[in-house]
């Protein structure tokens, strides 16, 4: 469980998180504890292709990949694919579009 402070913290964190667009022009002004990519994005080359961009994959798999780019691995760059075409999944890509690619 969190202390008093660590969540104090942490609510404070959310809520300059609601107040900055997701971006590569934001990356260097969002909150210390807000870790962003350690390696350069446009040196990645896709090397995996992903069906469906859900929650569960980019808590497991993407965190994973995103520590091999990191080590190096400058080939295995996630290209997500949709295979349902609806408003949730047009929303999901113009979102991850404004967002330059980054989510958290």
């Amino acid at each position: 469980m969190l202390s008093p402070e660590a969540t104090l913290v942490r609510t404070r964190q959310e809520d300059l998180m609601d107040r900055i667009k997701l971006s590569a022009k934001t990356l260097g002004t969002l909150p210390p504890a807000v870790i962003g990519p350690a390696y350069p994005r446009d040196a990645v080359t896709v090397g995996i292709v992903h069906f469906g961009l859900g929650n569960f994959h980019r808590v497991h798999q993407a965190v994973y990949i995103d520590r091999c780019l990191a080590a190096g691995a400058r080939d295995w760059g996630i290209c997500g694919v949709e295979l349902i075409d609806n408003e949730a999944t047009r929303a999901k890509a113009a979102a991850y579009r404004a967002q330059d690619t980054l989510y958290t």
